[in-house]
C-alpha cells in the first residue's frame, strides 16, 4: 500500500450510547512490495490486512430500535493508478452496503486524488480539487505528506483505507459520539434547468464552514494499464464535484447549482480550525 512513512496518531473518541458496528472475520496477512507516499517513491515492505469481512447486526434498544446519537462522514482517497487502493474500494462499498442496510447516518464518500495519474493510467475520477482537500487534512493532522489508500472519519480520525478494524473502531466511535450542531438543508428547483441549495447551520462553537458534496452511485473502469492493469475497478458513492461554502451570521448558506439534474448530495458542516466535522445530513435534488 501507499503509506505515510511516519506512524499515524488517531484521535480517541470517547465512547457514548450504545449503537455500534461489529465485525466478525478472519484476516488474512500478505506482504505488500511498495509503500509510498507523494513525494518518496523508495520501495518498503509494509504489512496489509485483507478484508473478508463478516458483519454483525447493531445492538437494539429495549423497544427495538436502533439506537444512534452521531454519524460518520467516511472520506476515501483512492486512485485507480495505485495498486493498493483496490482492496480499501472493496471496504468502502462494504461500508456503503451495510450502512444502507442498517439505516445508519454514515456517509461514505470515494475520494479519487490525480497525484497517481502519472503512473501510467489517469483516473478519470480523479480531480485536482480532491488531493488539494487531502493536503489540507495533511495539514490540518501535522502530516508530512499524503497517501493512497488513506480513510479519514469525521475529519479527525485517520488510518490505512483497507483496515476493515480501524474503520469499525472509528465508525463506532463517531456513531457514539452526539454533537449539538444542527444542519438543515434542501434543493429548490427554478424554472429553467438550474437549482439553489439552502440551508442553515445551529449550534457551531467554532467557525465553519460547509462542505457540499454531489456523488455518483456506482462506476466501473476495465484498466489497461499502469499498476491496477487487466482489473475491472468498481467504485461508489463517487465524489464528481463538492463545493466549501460559507455561513453568515445567522449560519445560513447557499449554493447555484448549474445542474437541477437527479444528484444525490452529502452536507457537512466542518471546523475551520481543526478539520473536524460535527454535523451532516444527505439529500437529493429530485
Amino acid at each position: 500500500m501507499r503509506i505515510i512513512l511516519k506512524p499515524s496518531k488517531a484521535i480517541s473518541i470517547p465512547a457514548r450510547g450504545t449503537s455500534r458496528w461489529s465485525i466478525n472475520q478472519r484476516f488474512s496477512r500478505r506482504l505488500v512490495p511498495r509503500a509510498c507516499m507523494l513525494g518518496n517513491l523508495k520501495p518498503l515492505l509494509a504489512m496489509a490486512v485483507i478484508c473478508g469481512a463478516t458483519w454483525g447486526v447493531l445492538p437494539a434498544t429495549a423497544s427495538g430500535e436502533e439506537e444512534t446519537e452521531g454519524f460518520a462522514v467516511v472520506e476515501l482517497f483512492t486512485s485507480e493508478g495505485c495498486s493498493s487502493c483496490p482492496p480499501a474500494d472493496r471496504l468502502l462499498a462494504e461500508l456503503d452496503q451495510k450502512a444502507e442496510k442498517q439505516d445508519l447516518p454514515v456517509f461514505v464518500l470515494g475520494m479519487h486524488v490525480d497525484y497517481w495519474n502519472s503512473l501510467g493510467w489517469p483516473d478519470r475520477f480523479s480531480s485536482k480539487e480532491v488531493t488539494a482537500r487531502q493536503q489540507r487534512y495533511a495539514k490540518w493532522m501535522e502530516r508530512k505528506g499524503v497517501y493512497t489508500p488513506q480513510m479519514i472519519v469525521n475529519g479527525s480520525t485517520h488510518f490505512v483505507g483497507s483496515d476493515a478494524k480501524a474503520a469499525e473502531r472509528a465508525i463506532n466511535a463517531a456513531l457514539e459520539q452526539s454533537s449539538d450542531v444542527t444542519l438543515n438543508a434542501e434543493v429548490d428547483k427554478t424554472s429553467d434547468d438550474t437549482g439553489r441549495l439552502e440551508g442553515m447551520v445551529d449550534g457551531a462553537e467554532q467557525e465553519i464552514e460547509v462542505i457540499v458534496v454531489q456523488l455518483r452511485d456506482t462506476a466501473s473502469s476495465k484498466v489497461t494499464s499502469g499498476e491496477n492493469s487487466g482489473r475491472t475497478l468498481t467504485h461508489v458513492n463517487i465524489v464528481e464535484k463538492f463545493w466549501a461554502r460559507p455561513v453568515d451570521e445567522q449560519g445560513r448558506f447557499t449554493l447555484d447549482l448549474a445542474d437541477r439534474g437527479n444528484h444525490e448530495y452529502v452536507v457537512f458542516a466542518q471546523q475551520k480550525a481543526d478539520g473536524r466535522i460535527v454535523a451532516a445530513i444527505s439529500l437529493n435534488s429530485k
